[in-house]
């Protein structure tokens, strides 16, 4: 029988057997005095319950006692173990490997194998889930690997040839996808106020609804265009530029660490929480989303590396590389600019250069007038800043100079106007 595996994220546990998925939890639990629902039946009633609802448990696993009035929840750990129940209900497990993020400690390790050894399927390994879903696309090169949580994205250095080998692991705190949900929710909630009066997050019932509808509807937003959100019989339009403007600050922040780490130069590999996020693989030159499927499979194939007898299980961060490596997806639209955003408004470079003035508000056009102060320019080696009449507007907050080039993120601002036009590109079919 194929080895089972569980891995782990908080977003959501995995129970599969090669590429079957036997059963998936998020990591929520909802614990009063009386009350005890964990995983999806928790996620359902995170925002009508918030006072009761727990989603840290995974991140923060240990045996220190935590606020409970529930006799069954001492500490995290308990949490865990009640949830790993539930993922389990009713499966006939044998062996089992645990897939972990790099990110836990090794007493959360330590802790993490002793709650498995009080069911009855054995752990026969324990390995880093980074390296194990690197192993099964393999690209050849030096990367990023970025996998998403709810509460932090988990940056692992790998180089990958004939084996994937980890190098440094990298918690990035407040860029998980609870941050992205909460981000994306304000701005539904402004614009349902803006067009319809109605704010969805004045009652807990409709916040939840919104949460609830949030994953299908960011996995049906197009890449251009505007794009409808309907809830409670009343809906809205949002641009895509408008949503990805939203999210720019915390893509950002994860490109920052990611050039920190200086080991993306052949590119970045996204678990499937972040792949799934709209434009967010499309920020790098190149990347990959990894399959759902491939840390589970990785495992399997892999099992004569992993497994380990009970009383001697490692962590493993060094794999064989199990697949033909894939082809990265290359993203123009990661080095080319094709819009200036101002407010929720974004003007296209299509002729190549803008000219902008200042007024009641700033006026884009095609052509030069009296009135233009700067603009702003497509060259052979990307955007730059054309300043005219001696004026230098700031560009991301310092003066900027005549030839200066331009980049994806970059804030101009003026004199008159506190809100900056930022730098954006968006997305759509011909980019791709």
């Amino acid at each position: 029988m194929t080895v089972a595996v569980i891995e782990i994220n908080d977003v959501e546990a995995r129970l599969s057997r090669g590429a079957e998925l036997l059963a998936r939890e998020p990591g929520y639990a909802q614990v009063s005095a009386d009350t005890l629902l964990l995983g999806q039946a928790a996620l359902q009633q995170a925002r009508v319950h918030p006072l009761q609802t727990n989603n840290q448990f995974w991140r923060q696993l240990s045996m220190e006692e935590i606020p409970s009035t529930n006799p069954r929840v001492r500490h995290s750990a308990d949490l865990v173990h009640l949830l790993l129940d539930q993922l389990c209900q009713n499966q006939p497990l044998r062996e089992v490997v645990l897939a972990v993020p790099g990110s836990f400690s090794a007493e959360q390790l330590s802790l993490l194998l002793g709650i498995a050894q009080q069911y009855p399927f054995t752990a026969v390994g324990l390995v880093d889930s980074a390296v194990a879903g690197a192993a099964q696309c393999a690209p050849r090169g030096q990367f990023a690997l970025l996998e998403m949580q709810l509460h932090q994205t988990v940056i692992t250095t790998l180089s990958i040839g004939d084996k994937v080998t980890r190098h440094s692991v990298d918690a990035v705190a407040n860029t998980g996808l609870l941050s992205c949900y909460e981000s994306w929710a304000g701005l539904i909630a402004d614009q349902f106020i803006q067009q319809t009066r109605f704010n969805p997050r004045h009652d807990a019932n409709t916040e939840q609804a919104l949460f609830n509808q949030l994953p299908a509807w960011l996995q049906r937003f197009g890449p251009g265009g505007d794009q409808e959100f309907e809830l409670q019989g009343k809906s809205i339009q949002i641009a895509a530029a408008t949503l990805l403007e939203r999210i720019r600050p915390l893509y950002q922040r994860l490109q920052g660490r990611v050039r920190e780490s200086g080991a993306a130069g052949d590119g970045v590999l996204l678990n499937p929480v972040a792949g799934a996020l709209p434009g967010l693989a499309q920020i790098w030159p190149a990347s990959h989303i990894i399959a759902a499927t491939a840390v589970a499979e990785a495992c399997d194939t892999l099992l004569p590396h992993i497994r380990r007898a009970p009383d001697a299980i490692s962590f493993i961060s060094e794999l064989p590389a199990t697949a033909t490596p894939v082809q990265l997806q290359r993203h123009d639209s990661a080095r080319r600019a094709t819009h200036l955003l101002w407010r929720h408004s974004a003007y296209p470079l299509a002729q190549g250069k803008i000219y902008i003035a200042d007024g009641e508000q700033p006026v884009f056009s095609a052509r030069a007038g009296s009135d233009s102060l700067f603009a702003v320019e497509e060259s052979a080696d990307g955007l730059r800043l054309k300043t005219l009449n001696g004026d230098r507007p700031l560009v991301n907050d310092q003066p900027g100079s005549d030839g200066a080039a331009l980049h994806i993120g970059d804030q101009i601002k003026l004199t008159r106007h506190p809100e900056p036009i930022t730098v954006i590109n968006v997305i759509t079919e011909t980019n791709h």
